[in-house]
């Protein structure tokens, strides 16, 4: 993390402080608002739109901004640390911070570590065929046993790309965290922010990473823009290659609405697959 360059949406390393009771820590500024999780989660809804716009007050921007101002915030986060060949590794609303000033800064970098491909390329012929069996073949059968610890290492289960859950499924050599599956986790954190809630909430861990290795996604939250909401699924699809690259991400939440807006049709169920 003291290898990166300052950015404004990433949260800054001030040093490490030592204490008997609690052991080593991460010395960071003082983020007023909490956690991205704290304001979206776990507040009631006239609750939450009184504290966005109290966050946004020094913006002089009107409260209907705010979730749209921190997608843009996040996405211009995770492309500096594309730039940087840092991967994250556990992105998800708990690990993004919010300033009294309403600016989001990723955090938590315990899981991060310099980019290196799991896979040398994009899979073509078998590799790709064998992809598309494991999704349909994961979609059929019977849910599997299996445990975070043992297939995915460290992480968030509800936020982690299935070629992660269950990497021998994928033809994929390593369960690390890559590029791939940070866009995955960024899709996850799209849907927390206008759904206000977990992904699979309904579910606990171990189903959520059945239907994440099976292919069911979220349903669409009422809130989420069209163009959005098409960048979000196109996250989520299984083959890691068919996600978008954070620049066309950041391309896409810079567009006017109407450039791509309607372009979603196929993911209105709450079981669709992506890719």
């Amino acid at each position: 993390m003291d290898s990166l360059g300052p950015h404004p949406h990433i949260i800054k390393f001030l040093g490490i402080s030592s204490d008997q009771n609690f052991g080593p820590a991460i010395v960071t500024p003082w983020m007023e608002h909490g956690t991205l999780t704290d304001i979206i989660c776990l507040k009631p809804p006239y609750e939450y739109r009184r504290r966005l716009a109290s966050l946004i007050k020094s913006l002089f921007l009107s409260a209907h901004f705010i979730t749209p101002l921190q997608v843009g915030q996040i996405v211009d986060g995770m492309s500096f640390l594309k730039a940087s060949n840092i991967v994250h590794g556990d992105l998800k609303s708990s690990n993004i911070l919010v300033a009294q000033d309403g600016r989001a800064r990723i955090a938590d970098f315990g899981l991060s570590h310099f980019g290196e491909p799991s896979y040398p390329s994009p899979p073509t012929g078998i590799s790709a065929l064998r992809i598309a069996a494991a999704t349909f073949s994961w979609a059929l059968r019977t849910p599997p046993s299996f445990d975070s610890a043992t297939h995915a290492g460290a992480g968030s289960p509800r936020w982690m790309a299935p070629e992660r859950l269950v990497p021998d499924q994928w033809g994929i050599i390593s369960a690390r965290a890559t590029f791939q599956s940070d866009i995955f986790g960024l899709g996850m954190v799209l849907y927390e922010i206008y759904s206000e809630n977990l992904p699979y909430h309904e579910s606990n861990d171990h189903m959520a990473m059945i239907f994440i290795v099976q292919g069911k996604r979220p349903e669409r939250p009422i809130l989420i823009p069209d163009s959005l909401w098409c960048i979000t699924t196109r996250c989520w699809a299984p083959n890691p290659f068919l996600r978008p690259s954070i620049d066309v991400i950041e391309r896409a939440i810079n567009a006017p609405e109407p450039l791509l807006e309607n372009t979603n049709a196929s993911y209105t169920r709450k079981e669709s697959f992506g890719g």
